[in-house]
């Protein structure tokens, strides 16, 4: 998908990934950025099914992103 195994490592408390490289980082940082500009500019422009849509589609993309990074780095 769009992040690489690379980019991250498995916790070491708790489940989940965590960003070891600056390449990491900015893919979290990028998607914080994306996802508050939608929710800040939906708030007052687009109609509430679209703003709803659109901020859903970009959770599930980013959710299914670090599931399949993790899923990688369990199969090391």
């Amino acid at each position: 998908m769009i992040g690489r195994k690379e980019w991250f490592e498995e916790k070491t408390f708790g489940f989940g990934i965590t960003p070891v490289t600056w390449q990491g980082w900015v893919y979290v940082l990028l998607f914080i950025t994306v996802l508050s500009f939608l929710i800040l500019q939906g708030f007052w422009s687009w109609e509430p099914g679209t703003k709803t849509f659109v901020i859903i589609s970009w959770v599930i993309l980013f959710a299914a992103d670090v599931i399949h990074i993790w899923v990688l780095l369990l199969r090391k």
